[in-house]
């Protein structure tokens, strides 16, 4: 790092101390005329707050910042992105797959974009001083919403996230008019929450029959530091020392925000962490939803009391504050929610996490009585026929059970590289998934891509549906016993991520490559680099479409167990490939 590069972002920051004050948002950088050309440079980075720290962040235009700036484009923009990486060279490029390694190698992933895979490539590796040309072209039709990009590296995507490369990506339409007017007249406060650890938690991380939860435990940046290798000093410097475990609104400690009594702002909260589940209420406000991960509902909802942002996930809400006062925006852990959203270990109190003034005349704004409507690839899936399902497949999250494993995996696998996919689909057609997690946490599954529907979920215990909705459009869901989801093929051939997004599970296994084929009357015959069909790896626990079994809820007990004949049937097909290998 440059001597003038240190001292500017010593400046900067020092300018920047602004806890307790009015919430600031990220920079911008907005397209034009189509186009959204930029350079981002990961560089070393000193952030000043509550705590001092070393970490790294992204620089724009030489300054640094955590979060990183918002991206704002609209449909059918293309944006060209350089990232170079300015950290230190020396780091060894040699790794084992499923492991904590490389701090210092980095990439890009456009979370929740609609966009080609081979653009958005987690498998890409930029080293240091190396830099990689990004080019994201989104569809004429890309569904407006927030998203956000952030590092993922395999091996060190937790250890970048939790250090702070992330940042927001608002995808607006091209045509505004489809927005109703009483939203587009309400202010929009982009709020992304970020989790700052450096205390340590009890307990040696590795699972077994009694110890279950130390592999979900919150993990504090010190700790990951040191399991990753990172030679970076981090230099930690607490403003209260008995303060060493909270959440900052888009970088700042318990921020401000002032509003009108009645008045209605859009809150668009972005979860950009990788470990806890907050649970988002405010009292004396009203709250309604209006997206889901980036997606419109159909309406707002009526108001609701508390908002479940589980890792990785977004939500855009409409608040208002009837009457002056100041209000609290914070996340608990209300007893009544114990066996809906997860035990204790990951779920986060923090009051207050931001502050809401409320003072002047009353504003008197209405809710808009619709909201955007979808494009055809989130056409409703709910009631599709069952020939019109092309391909099903399970993902089964859960422990790998052993004297000397310290880690979970997908179908009992820990991930077996890029170039093996575990299923295979065909580009334009309906996919119908189970996803499968009957243990004491919820694994958050995140799909690359493509979103997918909730269709259905054995799991009883969130009769009000707080967790997740069934019918609406996700990109992470948090797992509970079986639920069912389907989604799209659409437009892009390639590869299709698959992950836990508690992301020191990912690094360490938890992952899997499938892929979308072209249909025989489209196919290019760019079949990427891995192996499919005949040439593949077995395909433990991926179902082709020329051997695709059906999947039903009523192949499920009410422990969430497969019924004997499935189980069977999975375990023979198990026990057949293992012993071929």
């Amino acid at each position: 790092m440059k001597t003038w590069h240190i001292f500017l972002a010593l400046f900067v920051n020092a300018l920047a101390i602004h806890d307790f004050q009015d919430l600031r948002q990220p920079t911008e950088i907005i397209s034009q005329n189509g186009a959204l050309n930029f350079t981002f440079t990961v560089d070393v980075f000193r952030y000043i707050g509550q705590v001092n720290y070393t970490t790294r962040a992204y620089y724009y235009h030489g300054v640094g910042s955590i979060p990183g700036p918002t991206w704002r484009v609209k449909a059918g923009d293309t944006i060209t992105f350089t990232l170079k990486n300015a950290l230190p060279p020396g780091q060894s490029t040699e790794y084992e797959h499923n492991t904590m390694h490389s701090p210092d190698t980095t990439n890009m992933h456009t979370h929740g974009l609609h966009v080609n895979p081979y653009e958005d490539d987690v498998f890409i590796e930029v080293h240091p001083e190396e830099q990689h040309v990004y080019t994201y072209v989104l569809p004429d039709n890309h569904a407006p919403g927030m998203h956000w990009y952030h590092a993922h590296h395999h091996g060190a995507t937790a250890f970048q996230v939790i250090g702070g490369l992330a940042g927001a990506i608002i995808v607006d339409p091209v045509d505004d008019s489809i927005i109703p007017p009483e939203l587009s007249n309400m202010d929009e406060i982009v709020m992304i929450l970020q989790h700052m650890k450096f205390d340590s938690d009890p307990g040696n991380g590795c699972p077994n029959s009694e110890n279950f939860v130390n592999a979900f435990r919150p993990y504090s940046y010190l700790e990951i530091s040191d399991e990753i290798g990172d030679t970076l000093d981090v230099n930690p410097s607490l403003a209260n020392t008995s303060l060493a475990d909270f959440y900052v609104v888009n970088g700042q400690y318990q921020p401000r925000i002032q509003m009108r009594p009645g008045e209605k702002k859009v809150f668009r909260l972005l979860h950009a962490a990788g470990t806890h589940t907050l649970e988002i209420e405010i009292p004396g406000c009203n709250i309604y939803r209006i997206s889901r991960d980036g997606v419109y509902r159909s309406e707002p909802t009526d108001a609701v009391d508390v908002i479940v942002l589980i890792q990785a996930s977004r939500a855009d809400i409409i608040v208002d504050c009837p009457r002056p006062g100041t209000f609290i925006l914070k996340s608990t852990i209300d007893p009544s929610r114990d066996n809906i959203v997860s035990s204790n270990v990951l779920r986060y109190f923090q009051d207050p996490i931001l502050t809401i003034e409320v003072s002047g005349d009353e504003l008197i704004m209405p809710l808009p009585s619709q909201l955007p409507p979808l494009p055809s690839y989130l056409s409703d899936l709910q009631n599709v026929s069952r020939q019109d399902i092309a391909g099903q497949y399970r993902v089964d999250f859960g422990q790998l059970r052993g004297p000397e494993t310290c880690n979970f995996g997908i179908n009992g696998m820990l991930f077996r590289g890029p170039d093996v996919y575990d299923h295979i689909m065909t580009l334009d057609t309906i996919e119908e998934w189970m996803i499968k997690d009957t243990g004491p946490e919820s694994h958050p599954f995140h799909l690359h891509v493509n979103h997918f529907q909730v269709i259905s979920t054995t799991y009883q215990d969130d009769p009000n549906q707080i967790v997740f909705e069934i019918g609406e459009w996700r990109d992470t869901l948090a797992a509970r016993d079986v639920t069912t989801i389907r989604f799209r093929t659409d437009t892009f051939p390639g590869v299709l991520v698959l992950h836990c997004h508690y992301l020191r599970h990912e690094d360490l296994g938890m992952m899997q490559v499938t892929y979308i084929e072209s249909s025989p009357e489209t196919d290019t015959g760019d079949h990427g680099t891995g192996s499919i069909g005949q040439e593949a790896e077995p395909n433990r626990g991926g179902i082709k479409h020329s051997e695709s079994i059906e999947l039903h809820e009523s192949d499920i007990n009410s422990s969430g167990q497969f019924k004997s004949s499935t189980y069977v049937f999975f375990t023979t097909v198990m026990i057949v490939v293992l012993s071929i290998i």
